[in-house]
């Protein structure tokens, strides 16, 4: 069998050939250039190291560099100034010569055109051959005239040799090198010389001595001389005309002591301590109005705002400034507003700060500044710039607030952070007015000023002691308080506890446990709702007075919200027997051995209706729903005496001695629903009267029911919704309740 055993023609392996050397050559070219990219990074990074220390060398050895601002446009230092100082390792190794660095390489230090700068070259470019300009950028003020040779024979404008050394006499550049300038097209001729020094040489060009330009830019001026060789060269020079100046003011917000009222300025080391505010609502350049600032108080300093004056693009040497102010917007100000324009600062320095007033106040900042070559060349502008700054009472600032309800409170308010000074205080009741911040001072709610610390009580009774005794709850929780500053600006509300109530049983802070040493166990609130008996503790001080229907009563406690528990401080003294009882002719049949006799005696018994028609005395009139005696006058029967008074709502023995031994020697009367025997004699023998018992709290704890003899009496009662229109609470001057719905 025969095997077709074909291989590859000429021309295949010729196009094979071809084709592995292409690929080849992309290879080794992507190979090379990625080496020889890694090998100029290195490079890159050893030059900048080499710099690097040359810039550090410059800093700490200033002095070697200083004929570069005198007489020279570059001297050179070498490698081993650097090694030998210990800015430079002297291991390093060059990458490309895979050498250790030299201590004899270069480095050239010249001063840069633009800023005046040194800079460094490494490895230092070859010397000039021949003379050329060295000049540093200049600038002058927007609309200053301007010499095109200013500066000339110094290293601002000269020309240097070809060793680096400058020409620093003006005649020999004008008269040897035949040095001139010519301004740019885009700049004016000026025509006013008045503003030229007595004495002062102006070079200029040879047609305009000086040119100006009014439109903010850089500008080319061309300067063209003759080499030693005879060859004319130029160069340009770099003039930038700044934009018009803007006078300006700047924030910080500084913390320092109180300062006080008046003018004082704020210390410099503070105010450069002070974070910047650059907070603005609205504005350009000459017209800012900044954000509201409020100032805070914390550990004995204040925070707020001051002030310094600042200029933007002029020089401030030469400066006079005036810093005016006046109220920018009086919608923040009650209607009787000082809007009169005040100075408050009038000189040359912007080294001087001041605190921000307290209000809305608009300062004009004016500055007049000479040019930045021709101090005889003016330049006037000036700007409104509006700072707000709050006024604010710290709550610290508020003393007398307490949480416990009373009829009154007496707060002290101390003078915020005012550099104005405070006029007068403004209080609102229970919530700030529908406006808020912006609402205007209420005429009748106004408090003046009277010291740094002016004391104001609120009474709320106040309204009601013309005797019209309103029926309902006059409990206010809160008040708020702000700052009036003698120009009229009133800030922000400051809130304060007030809890001033006309609900008695607010005022009644708890009832006391039974020894008055521990508080009771039971909540107050909770009381509403288990009847007066079940109340295992009393009210101790009994200290509080009220009037009601113009009777007198002494306060026990309360019995839940709106409840007020009195006992009637007007005692039915001395009730003697002959007012209880009544003495009756009795006559009675009896037979004897002689026949029938009917002989006569006195018998005495209790008049049950006498007693409560004594007691009904102190419940005449009580009809207010919002009253209920505990004593309240009802029919029931007694005994076969007939239909008499009573009380039928009456206290059991346990409501009694809710009271405790606070009440010893005080008594009360009482249906008791039990039959007792009163000793009451009546023919030598015991009668029985029921239902009327004397209860009497003993000072042990026990309750004693006392029959007959002379006792003080007393009724006890419930006031519901006592509401109080007058009074102070004390004995001489009690609460009056009201009585009507």
């Amino acid at each position: 069998m025969r095997k077709n055993s074909k291989g590859f023609t000429l021309i295949e392996l010729i196009v094979t050939i071809i084709l592995l050397g292409i690929v080849a050559t992309v290879i080794i070219f992507n190979v090379t250039s990625i080496s020889k990219n890694s090998l100029e990074k290195e490079y890159e990074a050893y030059r900048q190291a080499v710099i690097s220390a040359a810039q550090a060398y410059s800093m700490q050895e200033s002095e070697v560099f200083d004929d570069l601002f005198v007489n020279r446009a570059y001297i050179y230092i070498t490698t081993g100034d650097l090694i030998s100082g210990g800015y430079l390792r002297e291991d390093l190794v060059n990458p490309m010569t895979k050498k250790r660095i030299g201590k004899d390489e270069k480095i050239k230090a010249l001063l840069d055109t633009t800023s005046g700068a040194i800079t460094f070259e490494y490895p230092a470019e070859s010397t000039e051959t021949e003379q050329y300009l060295m000049a540093i950028m200049d600038y002058v003020a927007n609309g200053e005239p301007y010499d095109c040779m200013q500066g000339i024979g110094t290293y601002r404008l000269t020309l240097a040799d070809e060793d680096g050394l400058l020409i620093t006499d003006p005649d020999t550049l004008i008269n040897d090198y035949n040095f001139t300038c010519s301004y740019d097209s885009r700049m004016d001729v000026w025509t006013d010389m008045s503003i030229i020094p007595d004495g002062m040489t102006i070079y200029g060009d040879q047609e305009h001595k000086i040119k100006f330009s009014s439109q903010p830019g850089e500008y080319d001026i061309t300067y063209s001389w003759l080499t030693k060789s005879g060859t004319r060269k130029s160069a340009t020079r770099k003039l930038k005309v700044l934009e018009t100046f803007i006078p300006s003011l700047e924030l910080r917000v500084v913390t320092t002591d109180y300062p006080g009222d008046g003018s004082h300025t704020v210390s410099m080391e503070d105010f450069e301590a002070g974070a910047i505010y650059d907070t603005l609502e609205s504005g350009d350049t000459n017209n800012k109005v900044f954000s509201l600032y409020t100032p805070s108080y914390s550990d004995g300093k204040w925070t707020y705002l001051a002030y310094r004056p600042v200029i933007i693009g002029a020089d401030s040497k030469n400066t006079s400034i005036t810093i005016k102010k006046k109220i920018a917007d009086t919608s923040h100000y009650t209607g009787t507003v000082n809007q009169t324009t005040k100075t408050v600062y009038e000189g040359t320095s912007f080294d001087v700060a001041y605190p921000a007033d307290d209000g809305e106040l608009e300062y004009t900042v004016s500055m007049s500044t000479g040019g930045h070559y021709f101090e005889g060349f003016t330049l006037d502008n000036s700007s409104n710039i509006t700072i707000k700054q709050d006024i604010v009472i710290p709550i610290s600032y508020i003393t007398g607030g307490e949480t416990s309800y009373s009829t009154s409170k007496t707060f002290s308010i101390t003078d915020p952070y005012s550099r104005v000074g405070i006029s007068k205080y403004e209080f609102a009741l229970d919530a700030l007015p529908d406006d808020g911040r912006d609402a205007e001072p209420d005429s009748s709610n106004l408090i003046t000023r009277s010291s740094s610390s002016t004391d104001y009580t609120y009474n709320v009774l106040s309204d009601l002691e013309d005797g019209t005794c309103a029926f309902e709850d006059n409990t206010i929780n809160n008040i708020y308080f702000r700052a009036i500053n003698k120009d009229g600006y009133y800030g922000s509300w400051t809130r304060a506890n007030l809890y001033t109530t006309n609900n008695l049983s607010r005022i009644i802070d708890s009832n006391r446990g039974d020894d008055c040493s521990r508080a009771c166990s039971q909540d107050t609130e909770s009381l509403s709702t288990q009847s007066l008996g079940s109340i295992s503790c009393y009210y101790c001080d009994k200290v509080k007075y009220i009037s009601y229907n113009n009777r007198l009563y002494n306060v026990l406690g309360k019995k839940g919200e709106n409840v007020i528990v009195a006992d009637n401080e007007a005692y039915i003294t001395d009730v003697e027997a002959s007012e209880l009882t009544e003495d009756e002719e009795v006559t009675e049949g009896v037979t004897i051995v002689d026949g029938e006799s009917a002989p006569s005696y006195t018998h005495t018994y209790v008049v049950a209706q006498n007693f409560f028609d004594k007691l009904r005395l102190f419940e005449t009139n009580n009809s207010s729903v919002n009253y209920d005696g505990v004593f309240i006058p009802s029919l029931f029967d007694t005994d076969g005496q007939g239909t008499y008074s009573g009380y039928s709502v009456a206290p059991t023995e346990s409501d009694i001695s809710l009271f405790g031994e606070a009440l010893d020697g005080e008594y009360w009367i009482a249906k008791s629903g039990e039959t007792t025997t009163i000793d009451v004699t009546v023919d030598g023998e015991d009668k029985v009267i029921s239902n009327y018992n004397w209860y009497h709290r003993k000072s042990d704890g026990t309750i004693d029911v006392s029959y007959g003899g002379t006792r003080d009496i007393k009724s006890m009662h419930l006031i519901r919704k006592g509401y109080i229109c007058a009074g102070a609470g004390t004995l001489s001057n009690p609460y009056v309740i009201s009585k009507v719905e």
